[in-house]
């Protein structure tokens, strides 16, 4: 990302794992209008990265409610707080204009976009940029601007105290896209733990499986075991999720095996059955 500005962003809070926060923009969604999968993909590839997330908020296209969440967000000072949608060319596309508002920046048009766009549309010279163009291309002063591999709108980054506020376009491969273009390296740069994990089934109601999974997370620091009952499939498996966090990747693949191992002897021992939905533990 290009910047005017140097990056600001401190360490996570000692002894604790990185907080993280999801704000999706649209009135389609909080309609019901379209599915959002925005920010249940955001989650799980921020908890591979072992952020704890806080908070998932959806707003409409509107400037008082979405300034009035931003600001709600920052005052809890989460470590970082990616903001998706309402990035594009239209009238109603105000993400941009908002969290410049709430930070006290004002807009520059971004030169590089500009070119960016030029290329990646085949025109002859910026002359022939439409005004939605030019607005995709204008972001808060000291932005880190990383542009889009996928589409238009380029992602953004900026600071807010101790907070990392990243802003991504909202159509799914256009966010999927620049976040891994351009968030997971920050990221990866500043976290300080990772996160590994399974899925098991077990042949148990979720009230028999709950004393089991309580009893590990009660004693094993850094795991998180969560019962599917939304997943609960007709012949009586119920799927847990078996989530380990550690200071590296080895290590937490190690810890989810042990804990895999201690949860189905558990399971074995109540007389019941089991089998894993993932073949290899998932992480990043």
């Amino acid at each position: 990302m290009q910047s005017s500005k140097g990056d600001e962003r401190g360490p996570a809070r000692e002894g604790s794992p990185p907080h993280a926060e999801i704000v999706i923009v649209g009135t389609e969604i909080v309609m019901g209008r379209i599915q959002d999968t925005n920010s249940s993909w955001l989650a799980a590839r921020l908890a591979q990265l072992g952020f704890f997330i806080d908070r998932i908020t959806a707003v409409p296209d509107r400037a008082a409610q979405l300034e009035a969440t931003l600001r709600e967000a920052l005052a809890r000072a989460p470590d970082v707080l990616i903001v998706a949608g309402g990035m594009g060319p239209t009238e109603d596309d105000i993400t941009v204009a908002c969290v410049a508002r709430v930070l006290g920046l004002p807009l520059v048009l971004h030169e590089p976009t500009v070119e960016h766009l030029v290329r990646r549309r085949n025109l002859p010279d910026r002359s022939h940029l439409s005004p939605g163009a030019l607005k995709m291309a204008t972001v808060p002063q000291g932005s880190l601007v990383g542009q889009n591999p996928a589409g238009s709108a380029p992602a953004l980054e900026l600071h807010a105290g101790r907070t990392a506020l990243f802003v991504l376009p909202g159509p799914p491969k256009e966010l999927a896209a620049t976040f891994e273009a351009h968030v997971l390296p920050a990221l990866g740069r500043s976290a300080q733990r990772r996160t590994c994990s399974v899925r098991v089934a077990v042949q148990m109601h979720e009230s028999e499986v709950a004393p089991l999974m309580e009893k590990i997370s009660h004693e094993r620091k850094g795991v998180y075991l969560k019962a599917l009952v939304s997943l609960w499939g007709a012949e009586g498996y119920l799927p847990v999720d078996i989530v380990a966090a550690s200071d590296n990747e080895e290590h937490a693949r190690a810890l989810v095996q042990q804990v895999l191992q201690e949860f189905t002897r558990m399971v074995e021992a109540a007389g019941r059955h089991w089998r894993l939905l993932e073949e290899e533990p998932s992480g990043s």
